[in-house]
Order: structure tokens, then sequence, then C-alpha cells
């Protein structure tokens, strides 16, 4: 509201008195900044690399949700993990034919173990999980998402980033 310091002559308020008329003013300008839409708002870089990188983390998960759906597939990952974790051994000598034997009976023996232990990914508090895409017994936490739980996680995220970025 214009004040006397302003120049004017005179300040009459019409409607209401002039501590109603400031609160009537002070509500109407908050309602406005609550309602009007911002259209040159723009994210920033830091947005624009975290989204990217959970755009690729999330893509991954679903990949290996994928792969744990398909029983051709999750032996294949089971098999390239065991193949990472053995020790690789270069030029010792041994024959072709003794390191095919040997991978053969490598094989029969991880057929033999144990599989791990089965656990309930409904009884685990998903904040105490060390490894989202292992819970334990080689199931990822994510193993059972649909579509829903896929879109309600991003817009969680989201919401994340919006608030992280306003600080």
């Amino acid at each position: 509201l214009p004040g006397a310091d302003e120049g004017f002559d005179a300040i009459e308020y019409e409607w209401l008195k002039e501590a109603a008329c400031k609160e009537y003013l002070q509500s109407w300008v908050t309602e406005k900044k609550l309602t009007q839409r911002v259209e040159e708002l723009k994210p920033g870089e830091w947005f624009r690399a975290q989204w990217s990188e959970w755009c690729g983390l999330v893509s991954a998960w679903k990949k290996k949700q994928s792969e744990h759906r398909d029983p051709n597939k999750r032996a294949q990952v089971q098999k390239r993990k065991r193949e990472a974790e053995a020790p690789k051994k270069d030029g010792d000598g041994e024959a072709e034919g003794e390191a095919e034997v040997k991978e053969e009976q490598e094989e029969e023996e991880e057929k033999e173990e144990e599989p791990k232990p089965k656990v309930d990914a409904n009884d685990l508090d998903p904040f105490a999980v060390e490894d989202v895409c292992d819970i334990g017994s080689g199931e990822p936490l994510f193993a059972n998402f649909e579509r829903e739980d896929w879109m309600l996680l991003s817009l969680r995220f989201e919401l994340h980033l919006l608030v992280h970025a306003f600080r």
C-alpha cells in the first residue's frame, strides 16, 4: 500500500480500514504467489546430473529385474559372476584339456553346492539392506516390482531432487 512518505497528499481507504487493507493485500499476494505459474523456471546443472544418474541406475535395476525373472538369463548371470570370482590363471603350464576337465569339475561342484538361503523380501527393512540388487539370496529387492512401483519410486526421487535443488 502507498504511504504518506511516497508523496501522496491523502490516502483514503474506501472499503476497509488501513490495517485490514494491508492484511487483505498481503493475503492476496501470498495466494497469487502460490497459484501463479512460473514459466521461466528451468532445471539447473546439478538437477540434470542427478537426474541422468538416476535414470541410468533405474534402467540398470530394471535390467537386473528382467534377468532375475528369466531363468535362462539368471543362469548366465550367475555363471558370469562365478567366473569373475574365480581366480584366473594365465600361462601356468596346464594343457587345454586339463583346464577343460577342471572347469567341468568346478561346474559340477557348483551345482552340488547348497543353494543360498531363501530370504523373504517382505520381512526385510528396505533401509537396512546393504545392496538392493542382492538381499542375501541373490534376489534383488525390486524383483517383484510392477510398473506402478517403478513410477512411485521415480516420483519419490523427483520430489527428493526438487526439495534439495531449491534449498
